[in-house]
């Protein structure tokens, strides 16, 4: 998680969540991506609390990650082995799921729209082979979350997400859309 108090920011990290020094090496960087975003002057929602604040990590993640995976390439942090090294399991459970899943508490359906968009903005079929078959897995088992995400792909075409400005209104698009989608959901 990264965090920014005024002045001051910092990233905590569960490492006992996490395996081998490069996952620990990407995950860090990757959370310190976020903070280089907003020391950037990239916008950010403004946080939520209660049962709304995963709203703002999803809205921040689907505007945010193509651009800090963007960045981490660029200086030579290697973030897509670890990354696909815990897709990989993610896929194994996910295939043990039956077919369309009942609808989700709102933050876990809010992490399936931005982990289906995550995978279609910042995989290739040549980074990972299974990628296609990964999001099929998503559309069969969470179809509601799977076409939210279908159409905020769609609408983002539209944006370019390394311009500052650009990336506010996408930002506040795809917050207005997933605040639409969790409204739909009871808690």
């Amino acid at each position: 998680i990264a965090h920014r108090e005024s002045s001051i920011s910092f990233v905590v990290v569960n490492t006992a969540l996490l395996k081998g020094e490069a996952e620990r090496e990407a995950a860090v960087a990757h959370e310190f991506g976020h903070l280089w975003m907003k020391a950037s002057g990239y916008p950010t929602p403004q946080p939520l609390t209660g049962p709304a604040a995963c709203l703002t990590t999803a809205a921040e993640d689907i505007a945010g990650h193509p651009l800090i995976r963007k960045e981490m390439t660029r200086r030579g942090i290697p973030w897509l082995e670890p990354w696909v090294g815990s897709l990989t399991p993610a896929l194994a459970a996910m295939e043990q799921f039956p077919s369309n899943q009942p609808s989700e508490p709102r933050c876990r359906a809010l992490s399936q729209v931005s982990l289906y968009m995550d995978v279609s903005l910042n995989l290739t079929a040549g980074m990972w082979p299974v990628r296609q078959h990964f999001l099929e897995v998503m559309d069969d088992r969470y179809p509601i979350s799977a076409r939210v995400a279908r159409d905020l792909l769609t609408a983002l075409g539209s944006f370019d997400l390394s311009g500052k400005a650009a990336h506010r209104k996408a930002l506040q698009f795809v917050f207005a859309e997933l605040k639409s989608f969790a409204l739909t959901i009871p808690e």
